[in-house]
């Protein structure tokens, strides 16, 4: 029989907000994430700060909205790369890209738009 590892009790209520958030799909406000996540804003206002430090939430200026943040992102990523499906059709996509990028290229003169996404980047693909 598997002993249960002792954890940080702190570090699971906060993962409380990142599976509402995950769940959702899409920017919430602070008091919709708190009540999906079953504590109070006041509760959740102090981890979803930390989480903002450290990059796995970020907070649009303007709609005060809560969403996925660069670091999540990456470790979704990391995670779908090492997924045997997604490798291979991730290999097939990046040939892909490289062929229709040169396409591009040719059209318009040598200069190419590269998609950008991090947290300092306020383009990201979980705005609304």
């Amino acid at each position: 029989m598997k002993r249960e590892s002792r954890g940080i009790q702190s570090i699971e209520v906060g993962g409380e907000l990142l599976r509402a958030l995950a769940r959702s799909g899409e920017p919430m406000m602070l008091r919709d994430l708190a009540r999906e996540a079953g504590m109070t804003p006041a509760k959740a206002h102090p981890y979803l700060a930390s989480f903002s430090r450290i990059g796995l939430i970020e907070q649009d200026e303007t709609t005060g909205r809560y969403e996925i943040g660069a670091l999540a992102l990456e470790l979704g990523l990391i995670s779908l790369r090492r997924c045997p499906a997604y490798a291979s059709q991730d290999r097939r996509s990046r040939r892909s890209q490289v062929r229709s990028g040169m396409r591009s290229r040719s059209r318009s003169g040598g200069r190419t738009a590269r998609p950008w996404c991090s947290s300092k980047n306020p383009a990201s693909p979980f705005t609304s």
